[in-house]
């Protein structure tokens, strides 16, 4: 029978069994380095997410990857726009409200920017960018010469500070920036009266925050985590590849460039005369000849020992045909041109 229970499966309960569930939480030669710290992803945000956001949003301008794949992502979330559609039964009352509407999303941008569809792709993008965005409900007066007396602004996450963690004198708690009661509702956020970040807005010489109800602030973000106060960029998981993709495509397109500018080397056994129709040393010590030439004329006494060998030959585990369509994806990213070149080479994908 012994050799039969090595083909037994180990019933529930058994150590065999509890050994097998448990490997990811053994600690030899393998996982011995991985011990990540067991901390709750408000402290996480709190501590990381001011520098987390801040090279998601330069990723996001400087990184084809990162653009296309943030434009896509607000092409798949909103489109051209969610349109809302009146179900009152009445059929003029419910045109009238119809026309009231679509009159109003022309104006419904507080800044004066875009309509309100155009409203659902900006927040869309700060989905994807800052993994969160904040509308405040701003009510306008009578002599606006607004249709309807209300529109919307848009705030980005660093409008509420993440280091703004205290005890307010009423007993309220304020959590990156997010006031809460006693008994855990959300009462208040403290924005900023002006984005730490424009040096053009010399408004308040230092950003002071201001307390708007919660009434008034529609917090858009997808938790992921119970209990999560703040967003997190949709980038994060791939920030760090992302940037050290591009460097090295940057480094690849270098390397290239600088192949390319070598035709040949010519050597002698005494090169103290003129290999290449070179002057008179400079002061330096350095005697130029033509970078360019058509031909390689080898004269009589000279070697040619190494034509464009090594210079430009690619790196193992990757060939010339793979860098130049790792250009070209990248050059597709930046121009918007394909979604799905987001998801890699087609050979990558089963």
């Amino acid at each position: 029978m012994a050799i039969f229970d090595l083909f037994r499966r180990p019933k529930p309960g058994d150590p065999e069994a509890m050994r097998a569930r448990l490997e990811g939480a053994m600690a030899k030669r393998r996982l011995r380095g991985w011990n990540p710290p067991l901390e709750n992803i408000n402290a996480l945000v709190a501590s990381g997410g001011p520098r987390l956001l801040a090279r998601s949003r330069e990723l996001v301008v400087t990184n084809g990857y990162a653009a296309n794949a943030c434009e896509a992502f607000a092409a798949n979330l909103v489109g051209d726009g969610i349109k809302p559609s009146s179900l009152i039964g009445d059929a003029d009352l419910r045109d009238q409200v119809q026309k009231l509407w679509l009159a109003w999303t022309d104006e419904a941008d507080a800044d004066g920017l875009t309509d309100f569809y155009g409203l659902q792709a900006m927040i869309a993008r700060e989905m994807f960018v800052a993994g969160e965005c904040f509308v405040r409900l701003r009510p306008r007066r009578a002599e606006d010469g607004l249709l309807v007396p209300l529109q919307l602004q848009l705030l980005q996450s660093e409008m509420l500070p993440f280091e703004k963690t205290e005890t307010d004198p009423n007993g309220n708690r304020i959590r990156c920036g997010i006031e809460f009661d006693l008994i855990g509702r959300r009462v208040a956020y403290h924005f900023r009266r002006r984005h730490p970040g424009d040096s053009t807005d010399q408004r308040v010489a230092v950003p002071e925050t201001v307390r708007v109800p919660a009434e008034e602030v529609l917090h858009i973000y997808r938790p992921i985590d119970a209990g999560q106060i703040r967003g997190l960029p949709h980038v994060a998981p791939a920030m760090v590849r992302l940037f050290l993709l591009d460097q090295y495509d940057d480094a690849e397109l270098d390397r290239k460039k600088t192949a390319a500018m070598f035709a040949g080397f010519i050597t002698k056994t005494a090169p103290e005369d003129p290999m290449m129709g070179e002057g008179e040393a400079d002061l330096d010590g350095a005697a130029l000849a033509a970078a360019v030439e058509q031909d390689l004329d080898v004269k009589s006494g000279f070697d040619l020992v190494r034509f464009n060998a090594g210079v430009s030959a690619p790196p193992q585990g990757r060939n010339q045909s793979d860098s130049a369509e790792g250009v070209q994806r990248n050059r597709g990213g930046e121009t918007k041109w394909a979604p799905l070149l987001i998801l890699g080479p087609i050979s990558d994908r089963a």
